[in-house]
C-alpha cells in the first residue's frame, strides 16, 4: 500500500526532492514534498518503497544548468503541487521588519528581493521567484532553462531526447 503519490521528482545540487500529492501525517501536518540525500545524481536513483510513482511522472534534472548559472535556483518560481493557476506573491514587507531583516546576520537580501518582486507582481508577465506554481509551469520553466527531464516508467526514469 503507498503512502505518498509523486507528482514530481526533481533532482539539484544538494540532493533530490520529491513533490508529493498533498497528504497529512499521522500527526495531521500537510505533507507535499521530501528532501532525500545521497541521490545527487539522477543515475544512481532509486525509487522508495511505500511511495507510489505513476508511469508518466516527470523527472526534471537540474544539476548541470544550476553547474552553469547558479542564479537561476534564486529566479525559479517556487513549486506548489496542486495550486492550479500562478500564484503572485504581492505581500510587501514594511520598513521595520525590512530593516530588521537587513542585519548581517539575516535574510536581508531575501527580503529586499521579495518585496522587489511584490511591488512588481501587477505588471509581470510571467512567475517570478516568490511566487507559486503547480507542476506543468515549473517543469516548462526550468526546460526553458536547459535542464534535463524525463518521466518515469515502471518505477525507473526515462530521459527524454
Amino acid at each position: 500500500m503507498f503512502n505518498k503519490l509523486v507528482r514530481l521528482v526533481c533532482f539539484a545540487l544538494g540532493g533530490h526532492t520529491e513533490w508529493y500529492e498533498p497528504t497529512r501525517d499521522e500527526r495531521g501536518r500537510i505533507s507535499t514534498s521530501g528532501h532525500l540525500e545521497g541521490y545527487d545524481r539522477a543515475d544512481t536513483w532509486v525509487p522508495d518503497e511505500g511511495i507510489e510513482y505513476p508511469d508518466g511522472t516527470p523527472v526534471l534534472d537540474k544539476c548541470a544548468v544550476l553547474r552553469e548559472n547558479p542564479g537561476l535556483a534564486f529566479r525559479s518560481p517556487l513549486l506548489q503541487v496542486g495550486c492550479g493557476e500562478w500564484q503572485k506573491m504581492d505581500t510587501v514587507v514594511d520598513e521595520p521588519l525590512l530593516s530588521a531583516l537587513a542585519s548581517p546576520q539575516s535574510f536581508g537580501v531575501l527580503a529586499l528581493m521579495c518585496n522587489q518582486e511584490a511591488r512588481s507582481a501587477d505588471v509581470r508577465k510571467e512567475p517570478g521567484p516568490f511566487d507559486y506554481v503547480d507542476v506543468p509551469y515549473f517543469v516548462e520553466w526550468w526546460l526553458r532553462h536547459g535542464a534535463r527531464w524525463g518521466t518515469i516508467v515502471n518505477r525507473q526514469i526515462v530521459w527524454e531526447g
